[in-house]
């Protein structure tokens, strides 16, 4: 658990800086999208677990664009611990009016199998789909 959000964006920075410095000879590289511009959700790389197939199955059956939304939208996540109930409501409520500030800082999704959406965030969309 850390602290706050600063602490929280230090460590990942940190975390960012180690596996950026990873020897070129493994042929990784990392990028920052929301969303992958090009990639068709059938193209998308998939982790070969099981729990990915019992997930691809659910979300096929979750909204228009279920599949998309498991395999093809990637975002940094925070778990926020309560103390109590109303601890929890309080941090919920927070969260939910820093939503649309978060996304719309964060758009970097304009592409959708080659194209522009039309929306800054597709990935966005896509949740909401």
């Amino acid at each position: 658990p850390l602290p706050n959000c600063y602490t929280s964006f230090v460590e990942l920075h940190e975390h960012l800086l180690r596996v950026n410095s990873m020897p070129g000879t493994l042929h990784l590289g990392f990028i920052g999208f929301g969303s992958p511009p090009h990639w068709k959700t059938d193209e998308s790389p998939r982790m070969p677990k099981r729990r990915y197939k019992l997930m691809s199955e659910y979300m096929a059956k979750a909204g228009t664009m279920g599949k998309s939304r498991l395999f093809r939208t990637c975002t940094g996540q925070a778990n926020l611990d309560f103390s109590s109930e109303p601890d929890m409501v309080q941090k919920m409520r927070v969260a939910l009016a820093l939503q649309p500030i978060a996304t719309a800082l964060f758009s970097n999704s304009p592409f959708f199998d080659g194209n522009l959406t039309g929306h800054k965030s597709w990935r966005s969309r896509i949740w909401r789909s």
